[in-house]
């Protein structure tokens, strides 16, 4: 695979620092990230190659997700919050 070896980061408000810094360690070592509950980065020499490098592990992630029959991991209430809070339009 193109993707491997897949860096898996934990779950971090969006635009933490704590998001951050966790994205900044993991890209160190990986050309490819998951973000729990937030989607992948990928990086290659060329955007071309960072492109192929993304399809594949969407697709691959796709599958695994259904072959596994895996569960969704709903943000807790909490975690809601902690977005709205940062990112809800103030009045």
């Amino acid at each position: 695979m193109r993707v491997a070896p897949l860096a898996v980061v934990d779950y971090y408000t969006p635009g933490s620092i704590e998001l951050a810094n966790a994205i900044g360690v993991a890209a160190a070592h990986h050309d490819c990230l998951l973000l729990k509950n937030h989607g992948i980065v990928c990086f290659g020499d060329s955007l071309s190659q960072a492109v192929d490098r993304a399809g594949e592990l969407e697709e691959t992630a796709r599958l695994c997700f259904l072959l596994r029959q895996e569960k969704l991991r709903i943000l807790t209430q909490t975690e809601q919050a902690d977005i709205l809070r940062v990112y809800r339009p103030k009045a």
